[in-house]
């Protein structure tokens, strides 16, 4: 009996893969396994402070990781313009650093805000993070609540607001929630997260999250990666559109860019209704939208549209 065992475990050693060739059945029998070490590390990392991973134009960002040096070079891509290669130098198993230029992120979407970057080797799947890309003049801002969110400085073009968690507004009421800002100037880095239960009922002439006094200074800069949810925004006696009331540029032709922003929700109003602007009165292309989309109801008594109400 005792024979017999040991003849098995003979036998069955002898098919179990040679270390380093192809899976071992444990670490522990085959301490030379191939580990996968695409990965970024430092500031590089996604687990690292945002606001460590902010960059402007007065410098590059060094993107830096772990790789497998047998197989090959590292694939740099996501917002670039174009992709790059970084060398897996086999230092410490692998590991690659390249700087990425702030002049090398696209900027159809958006200039500002948070940009993708993917590292990808052969055989490997692709993995992403965030950079934040700013500007040497702009002054940067959390927010994480809703009186944070409400306190936005409208005037200001070199302000970039950037979201760390959702916001849930039903928190301030249930009801007439929100006050909308009238000429909002920066960048709303939404950051993928979310703004819950927006309502505004008023008999105001422009109505929404943002909107232009008529004939002033208009909404400009940047709203992106950002989503509605349970929306319901009513005008009584004008305009209403739940992201922008109304987009009256004025003498200064300012330029408004709306990318990666989802709606979900209700506008109805007495003059023109928008899913996301009620009305948009620039006379030339002033407005750049990427990647939107309303979903809900939209309903005005002189014109009705799920991202233009006219």
């Amino acid at each position: 009996m005792t024979l017999r065992a040991r003849l098995f475990l003979v036998v069955f050693s002898s098919l179990l893969p040679a270390c380093g060739v192809g899976l071992c059945i444990r670490d522990s029998i085959c301490s030379s396994s191939v580990v996968n070490r695409l990965v970024f590390t430092g500031t590089s990392h996604p687990s690292s402070s945002l606001f460590e991973r902010f960059f402007n134009e007065t410098d590059s960002w060094v993107l830096t990781g772990e790789c497998d040096p047998t197989l090959g070079s590292v694939t740099i891509g996501g917002d670039l313009t174009a992709p790059k290669e970084a060398v897996c130098e086999p230092a410490a198993g692998g590991t690659f650093s390249v700087p990425v230029a702030y002049s090398e992120f696209e900027t159809i979407k958006h200039t500002y805000g948070r940009k993708s970057v993917t590292i990808a080797q052969t055989g490997i799947e692709a993995l992403s993070t965030y950079l934040y890309q700013s500007n040497s003049g702009f002054t940067v801002s959390e927010v994480s609540e809703p009186a944070q969110l409400q306190a936005m400085v409208t005037g200001n073009p070199n302000h970039l607001y950037v979201l760390t968690d959702d916001i849930d507004l039903a928190q301030v009421s249930a009801t007439n929630n929100w006050t909308p800002l009238i000429n909002f100037q920066g960048v709303i880095e939404g950051n993928g997260h979310q703004i819950q239960n927006l309502h505004i009922s008023s008999g105001a002439v422009e109505v929404g999250f943002l909107t232009s006094a008529y004939d002033a200074t208009s909404v400009t800069g940047s709203i992106q990666n950002l989503e509605f949810t349970n929306v319901d925004v009513t005008a009584t006696a004008g305009i209403a559109g739940a992201l922008v009331g109304l987009f009256a540029p004025g003498a200064l032709n300012p330029h408004l860019q709306i990318s990666n922003v989802h709606i979900q929700g209700e506008v109805s109003a007495t003059a023109q209704a928008g899913g996301f602007i009620g009305w948009d009165l620039s006379t030339v292309s002033l407005l750049t939208l990427h990647d939107i989309s309303f979903t809900g109801n939209v309903s005005g008594g002189s014109a009705a549209g799920g991202i233009f109400g006219e």
